[in-house]
């Protein structure tokens, strides 16, 4: 029997990720399921999970991976770092399932691994539904990709154990080139992860080889209430609940016109939300936007930094460059 580990992303636990937990679990008969918990930006309170790992940035500098992003949490760049944090912890096994608390699987998983062995995968992912040329970060990522990249969602990915050493080992071989300055532009994990495993002549294969992805993309989200609808063999993401459900449909609306008309997907999406919280999550989506405008302006008039400058190279902030050549070191 082909070994495997589950390995349940997340950054905070609630009553929602327990049941995601659950709902993992009720879906391996073998797999070892731990929690792997992301303590980077703040202290997760325990969970209900069988076996975890707690991540903190000192692990990341112990496997000498660079500490770059362009926002606040490292780990929402590289969401692949918790799982080489794993890898180098636990046993080995042949293979690693790496999940994000808010996708879902309705299939066996353990006969999914089995499947994969059978063929030979080394990285089960989805590619994004668009063209790379179309992906926000493509011109960013041509120097280390060329012009015809992989882009693969990272929400959930099944590894190999080779795969999985050899993408920590390349994280570990940018983060010293990053140092060198000799890599331009630290690579999001949404074209690092396939492109190395592409380069390195391992087998790629997609999600929906194996099963229905219908319901399966980086948007729109699946109400947790709104499961029970999804058939057996099936991937899901993003699942979420209550007002966590609510702020993402609200974030990615195009129009805030929406609010105001009846009939309209938005107010369809928010049934289940209290008129008062809709009212406070319109005012501070205005307030948001607002804020994002005025720092795109200011961007652009050369009054504040560009949102990606602190993965290039020659811009990073002195903290994130000394982090990284404390890491390369």
């Amino acid at each position: 029997m082909t070994s495997f580990a589950i390995l349940f992303k997340t950054h905070f636990w609630d009553d929602f990720a327990a049941r995601q937990l659950q709902r993992l679990q009720a879906h391996s008969r073998s797999g070892a399921v731990i929690a792997v918990i992301d303590e980077t930006m703040e202290i997760v309170p325990p969970t209900t999970a069988p076996r975890e790992i707690r991540i903190h940035e000192d692990d990341l500098t112990r496997l000498n991976l660079a500490r770059v992003t362009t926002h606040g949490s490292i780990i929402w760049y590289n969401t692949d770092y918790p799982n080489y944090v794993a890898f180098d912890q636990l046993e080995a096994f042949d293979y690693y399932v790496c999940i994000e608390y808010d996708a879902c699987v309705t299939l066996d998983l353990s006969r999914l691994v089995e499947d994969l062995a059978r063929d030979g995968v080394d990285y089960l992912g989805f590619p994004i539904r668009k063209s790379s040329q179309d992906w926000p970060w493509y011109e960013l990522h041509r120097e280390s990709y060329g012009d015809e990249m992989l882009v693969y969602l990272s929400c959930l990915g099944v590894f190999s154990h080779r795969a999985m050493a050899l993408l920590l080992r390349r994280r570990q071989e940018m983060a010293q080139l990053f140092a060198e300055k000799k890599l331009q532009f630290w690579p999001n994990n949404e074209a690092f992860i396939p492109n190395e495993i592409h380069n390195a002549g391992m087998r790629l294969a997609s999600l929906e080889d194996y099963g229905d992805v219908s319901g399966y993309d980086w948007w729109p989200p699946c109400e947790e209430h709104d499961l029970v609808q999804v058939q057996s063999g099936a991937f899901t993401h993003p699942v979420l609940a209550g007002m966590r459900y609510a702020r993402s449909v609200v974030h990615h609306e195009p129009s805030l016109w929406s609010f105001f008309n009846p009939a309209s997907a938005l107010h369809r999406r928010l049934r289940d939300i209290p008129v008062r919280a809709r009212r406070l999550l319109l005012r501070q989506e205005v307030l948001r936007r607002a804020r994002a405008f005025a720092t795109r302006k200011m961007a652009a008039a050369g009054l504040k930094q560009q949102w990606y400058e602190n993965a290039k190279t020659e811009t990073a902030t002195s903290r994130q460059t000394q982090s990284t050549h404390n890491s390369a070191g």
